[in-house]
């Protein structure tokens, strides 16, 4: 792999709406020169608090690229790599097939993380390197 390069994140941003109990999603787009480490850690710390629903991340020269779905404690982590044909989505090991909803999708149990550390740390690897974190499990799928 060469130089890895985020060349576009899209965000999903959580906002409160006047109502209480009522939210918004916001979509933000960032291209190569807007995605700076600054911005990344206000990423992380939006994470933490609850305030994005969902990540795209996308290296269009390489056509590798990672998406998750968050609600609350919940996410779910795919990275697709095109010039392979492949899919890998994190396997928390349950190979339980029962539906989780995760805001307007569903996935499978065995896809979801129920714990936010591990996301991070999962989302920090590909950021840094466009690599997957090699200390969880990865189901792959040819596509």
């Amino acid at each position: 792999m060469s130089q890895w390069k985020i060349t576009k994140l899209v965000l999903s941003l959580r906002r409160e709406n006047k109502r209480p109990g009522e939210t918004a999603s916001i979509h933000q787009t960032y291209k190569e020169a807007e995605i700076t480490p600054a911005l990344l850690e206000d990423m992380r710390s939006l994470l933490l608090q609850g305030k994005i629903t969902r990540v795209e991340i996308d290296n269009e020269t390489e056509y590798i690229g990672m998406s998750i779905f968050i609600e609350g404690q919940k996410s779910q982590i795919g990275i697709v790599d095109e010039m392979n044909e492949v899919v890998y989505y994190y396997s928390n090991g349950s190979q339980s097939q029962k539906p989780v909803d995760i805001g307007s999708s569903t996935f499978e149990e065995w896809m979801i993380c129920n714990q936010p550390e591990t996301m991070l740390s999962i989302l920090s690897k590909f950021i840094e390197s466009g690599e997957r974190l090699d200390t969880v499990l990865w189901e792959s799928e040819e596509v």
